[in-house]
C-alpha cells in the first residue's frame, strides 16, 4: 500500500465530497467528522444518481466558497424523510458537534 498521509493532510480530492473543515485551512482538517460528511455526500449521490448538487455549484469559486462556509449539498425533497434526516445529520458543518 502507498502512503497517502500527505494527500489526507492536504485535503486532495473532489470538492463535491469535501467537508468544510478540510476545505478551509483555518479549521480542523481531516478527521472522522469529515468522513461522515463525505458519507452524507455519497449517500446523496447514490440516491440521486448524480454527484452532489450545490446551489451555484457549477461555478468552481462559488462551490468552494459554499463548502468552506459549511453549506452542504442540496438534499432533494423527493427522498424519504428518514433518508433526508440521515443525510442532514451527516452534513453537520461544525465538526465539534455530535453527529448522531
Amino acid at each position: 500500500m502507498e502512503d497517502h498521509s500527505q494527500s489526507l493532510k492536504l485535503g486532495l480530492g473532489s470538492s463535491y465530497w469535501t467537508a468544510p473543515e478540510v476545505a478551509n485551512p483555518k479549521r480542523v482538517g481531516y478527521g472522522f467528522p469529515s468522513d461522515i460528511w463525505s458519507l452524507g455526500c455519497t449517500v446523496t449521490e447514490m440516491s440521486t444518481r448524480k454527484h452532489p448538487q450545490y446551489i451555484n455549484g457549477e461555478n468552481p469559486l462559488k462551490l468552494d466558497r459554499a463548502i468552506r462556509s459549511g453549506k452542504g449539498p442540496v438534499v432533494p425533497d423527493y427522498l424519504s424523510d428518514t433518508l433526508k434526516n440521515f443525510i442532514n445529520q451527516c452534513l453537520q458543518p461544525d465538526p465539534n458537534q455530535p453527529i448522531f
